[in-house]
């Protein structure tokens, strides 16, 4: 049996999107992801990442907030700090304990 769900999944065709059109922003919020997914490290030009409950990421990178809220148990956010070009991280709803 597959292990991965569906948010790991659409998080993982976003993230891959993004890497072959090279976009800086990136929306994982409310796919109820528990990790972040070890491709984000590959967003060399990433600025702008939203993997709370409450806001989205908008097409043209803008910031919108949810209609419904999501959730999302990430507490580990070490493969954040990788991003060097990262200016912008919107983890609202995500109880974090450490960065690193």
């Amino acid at each position: 049996m597959d292990d991965i769900t569906n948010g790991e999944r659409i998080a993982a065709d976003r993230i891959e999107e993004a890497a072959q059109s090279g976009q800086d922003w990136l929306d994982l919020a409310g796919l109820g992801l528990v990790r972040l997914p070890h491709n984000l490290e590959k967003l060399n030009n990433l600025q702008r990442l939203s993997i709370g409950s409450t806001y989205q990421v908008t097409a043209n990178g803008g910031l919108s907030e949810r209609g419904v809220k999501g959730s999302s148990q990430i507490s580990d956010l070490h493969k954040i700090t990788k991003l060097g070009n990262l200016k912008e991280l919107f983890i609202e709803g995500i109880h974090c304990t450490e960065l690193v």
